[in-house]
């Protein structure tokens, strides 16, 4: 649908929820993401049946001006004249937005797709983000993620000898002579 700024429009509409409530206003997004606003002091209490005429679900048939603001940079602003329910078979006017759904952080174990990664992959992964940051080119990023980190991620790191002496050798305890305290302020 066209809509047509500084005119009349009308739009079969799905309330989506309340941006702002005033004694004054009610400020709104529809189902398909459009703001629209009331201050038709008859609209912003409830219906005949009991509940808020926008109320938040609520199919209704609404005649609005598309008002321009001062800023022309900003987009015109939608103001409900009048409202009341839509013919049978009439459709909404603007389909549904579908909520957003992230396919998560780095990481974080989900795929575009909505399915999770399994650990091993994740692993796999992790381990191939590390090896980058050492590698020169991809292949030999390939290789580190595939014998050094990979294993080491996964649990199942056996350190090379020169790696176990050298921590052996930190582990073990060195021979150590105390200072004698002459009494000066420097013991050096």
């Amino acid at each position: 649908m066209q809509e047509v700024v500084g005119g009349r429009n009308t739009a079969v509409i799905k309330v989506g929820p309340e941006k702002e409530r005033s004694s004054e206003k009610v400020k709104f997004i529809d189902g398909s993401g459009k703001v629209f606003n009331c201050n038709k002091t008859k609209y912003l209490g409830n219906a005949s049946d009991g509940i808020p005429v926008f109320h938040e679900g609520r199919i209704i048939k609404v005649v609005y001006n598309l008002v321009p603001q001062s800023d022309p940079t900003r987009k015109p602003m939608r103001w409900i004249e009048d409202v009341g329910l839509p013919e049978p078979g009439e459709d909404l006017t603007w389909a549904d937005k579908q909520p957003y759904q992230s396919g998560g952080k780095p990481g974080s174990g989900m795929r575009s797709n909505g399915e999770f990664r399994t650990p091993e992959q994740i692993m796999r992964g992790q381990s191939l983000e590390c090896a980058v940051g050492f590698a020169k080119t991809a292949e030999e990023a390939l290789e580190m993620a595939r014998t050094f980190f990979y294993p080491y991620i996964f649990g199942e790191f056996e350190p090379k000898d020169d790696l176990a002496v050298a921590a052996a050798t930190v582990a073990e305890e060195l021979p150590v002579t105390p200072v004698e305290d002459d009494g000066s302020e420097f013991p050096f």
